[in-house]
C-alpha cells in the first residue's frame, strides 16, 4: 500500500485546514494577480470549491453565473453569494 500524501492532497488539507476568512483573504489576493500563473490558478480552484462547500454556496452562485451581462470576478461572485446566502437564511457565514 502506497502511504505517500500527494502533494495535491497535502496543499487540499492545508486549504480545509484554513479559517473562511483566510480562505477569502487568499483568494482575493490572488484574484487581484494582473497574470495569476497555472499555480496560481489551480490554488484558486481549490480554495473557491473549499469556501463554496464550506458556506453551501453553490445555489447562490449558480444564479449569479445564470446572468448572462455578469461580468464580475469569480471573487465578486463569491462575496456575493455570500451576501445574497446571508440575506435568504438569516444566517452569519463569514
Amino acid at each position: 500500500m502506497n502511504t505517500k500524501t500527494s502533494a495535491r492532497q497535502k496543499l487540499a488539507d492545508r486549504i480545509a485546514a484554513m479559517s473562511t476568512d483566510q480562505l477569502l483573504a487568499g483568494h482575493g489576493h490572488i484574484a487581484k494577480m494582473d497574470r495569476p500563473d497555472e499555480h496560481h490558478r489551480l490554488v484558486s480552484a481549490m480554495i473557491s470549491d473549499e469556501i463554496e462547500t464550506r458556506l453551501g454556496l453553490t445555489d447562490a452562485l449558480d444564479e449569479i453565473f445564470l446572468d448572462v451581462d455578469y461580468a464580475g470576478t469569480y471573487h465578486d461572485a463569491l462575496l456575493a453569494a455570500i451576501v445574497a446566502t446571508e440575506a435568504a437564511t438569516g444566517r452569519v457565514l463569514v
